[in-house]
């Protein structure tokens, strides 16, 4: 991407992320299920909408998607963006953070550029594929820790358990091996955010099984650009069908990658 077009895909992402947050701190509590969804919906849809609208003016021959992976834009030739609205949605609902709005650019398949912004923090994650990984606009690496014990790890389930039947023993068991192994475990609510924290070194380490590749995708570019090594939970090259994720610099992902049940 030009530089002017990073430029403006980071203005509108903080643009659209402070309205957000601004509607996000005048807003009640929700008090049952049915206000959570309302809540979710409300801010999930404006934020799409705003994001998708300045997209299409700019970048006409970009199509434009929120979070859905489209199957037949993935050929050659094709371009498009992912946009999650609302990445750490439970925390988003319930009035904590973090939070995050993320931004992906794909082009025939593979990712060409993310965007990763945190309005409670005015923070904003930025990586192009070659172009290296930056927080506000200073590069940014992986920490330098070699063992677990003194590492600080992150994972996160991929859904509600209920949902994801499959997946629940494997974090569950994950969480154990971590907890037996690790300095410590976290559980903060976004993946992409987890990750972008990796590309930093604010977190040693991030796992997480599942399917969610919608928010590991961008942010895994990142997390390598940042000198990470990002693999699927199995150890092969993260794609798009990939079930899991791995990051840690290339010293400490060989242990992490060995505690995956």
């Amino acid at each position: 991407m030009h530089s002017s077009d990073q430029a403006y895909c980071q203005d509108l992402l903080r643009h659209v992320g402070r309205a957000a947050l601004d509607e996000w701190r005048r807003a009640e509590p929700p008090a049952d299920l049915a206000s959570m969804v309302t809540r979710y919906h409300a801010a999930n849809d404006a934020i799409s909408a705003r994001i998708g609208a300045a997209l299409a003016d700019r970048f006409p021959a970009i199509g434009f998607t929120a979070e859905e992976l489209e199957a037949a834009a993935q050929g050659p030739g094709h371009d498009y963006w992912i946009c999650d609205p609302l990445d750490g949605v439970a925390n988003f609902v319930q009035g904590f953070g973090p939070w995050c709005i993320t931004l992906t650019l794909i082009s025939g398949g593979t990712v060409r550029a993310v965007f990763i912004y945190d309005p409670m923090n005015e923070e904003i994650f930025t990586a192009a594929a070659g172009g290296g990984a930056y927080l506000n606009g200073e590069p940014i690496r992986t920490g330098r820790k070699t063992s677990l014990d003194t590492a600080v790890i992150a994972t996160a389930h991929s859904g509600k358990p209920g949902d994801l039947q499959a997946d629940t023993p494997r974090f569950l068991a994950t969480m154990e091996r971590l907890t037996a192994s690790a300095f410590c475990t976290r559980v903060l609510g976004p993946a992409s955010l987890q990750l972008a924290y990796v590309a930093c070194g604010r977190l040693d380490g991030y796992c997480e099984h599942g399917q969610d590749i919608n928010d590991w995708l961008g942010a895994a570019l990142l997390a390598a650009e940042a000198g990470a090594t990002v693999t699927a939970a199995d150890g092969t090259a993260l794609t798009l069908t990939s079930i899991g994720v791995v990051a840690a610099n290339p010293g400490l992902h060989p242990e992490l990658l060995a505690l995956q049940p």
